[in-house]
């Protein structure tokens, strides 16, 4: 470990220790950048980089402060890694958030849309899922969704690595809405005359819909569009 030890915490998941056991957020700054030129060093020990626990720590700290509020110096607090070190391993704050939304998507978010379909009926379900991203603020867990759905949305259009995550979230998403809407069909819950798959493709235009609807404030179409959605899942023969 070196001088410093690591211990978690309830918001800082992993946090430095000083050699007595007190905790010293500001470690970071008695590592000075020489320290980091050489990569072969570096790679040594980076396990760190893919350990759950930082990644977890590094969601946090951008789920409450957001992309756009977000400095290398918050994420090295959460974590417990020196901002010089994160900067030489990923480089600024938005390819900090690339990383973590890349493992998130494969760790979290898969695991929170099971979650709702084993907690959920599938119209509740679905709603859960929408209510989550256009909940401003909202739990950790919703916060940590709307950094897929929201921020990452808006990265895309102009960053092939945003672009890569969001058609990664949208295919998980058109799974996770096949079988919520199947699931209806086949119990009589849901009534309608489309396919599972029409009815899923229908609900991602909504999503794609609501990332521009949030960052321009319109809280009125975004109500619109959870209407739409619920009287869509709804309808009734009649």
């Amino acid at each position: 470990m070196g001088i410093y030890g690591w211990r978690r915490d309830t918001v800082a998941r992993w946090i430095p220790l000083r050699s007595n056991g007190a905790i010293d957020p500001s470690a970071h700054r008695n590592i000075t950048v020489s320290c980091f030129r050489d990569r072969a060093s570096l790679m040594i020990d980076n396990k760190w980089r893919t350990d759950p626990g930082f990644m977890e720590a590094a969601l946090i700290c951008f789920s409450t402060y957001d992309l756009h509020r977000t400095t290398v110096f918050q994420i090295a607090i959460y974590t417990g890694v020196p901002a010089a070190r994160l900067t030489v391993e990923f480089g600024d704050e938005t390819q900090i958030f690339g990383a973590v939304l890349t493992w998130y998507l494969d760790e979290g978010f898969v695991a929170w849309l099971h979650r709702l379909q084993s907690i959920c009926d599938p119209v509740e379900a679905i709603l859960r899922f929408f209510e989550s991203i256009t909940e401003q603020p909202g739990s950790t867990e919703t916060n940590e969704v709307r950094l897929l759905f929201v921020t990452a949305m808006n990265l895309a259009p102009g960053s092939p690595i945003f672009g890569r995550i969001v058609a990664v979230a949208m295919h998980k998403l058109e799974t996770f809405f096949c079988e919520c809407v199947t699931e209806g069909l086949t119990s009589g819950q849901i009534i309608a005359n489309e396919t599972a798959e029409d009815i899923a493709k229908l609900l991602l235009v909504f999503v794609a819909a609501l990332p521009v609807l949030a960052c321009m404030g319109d809280r009125g179409s975004i109500l619109q569009i959870l209407h739409s959605v619920q009287s869509l899942l709804e309808q009734d023969i009649g």
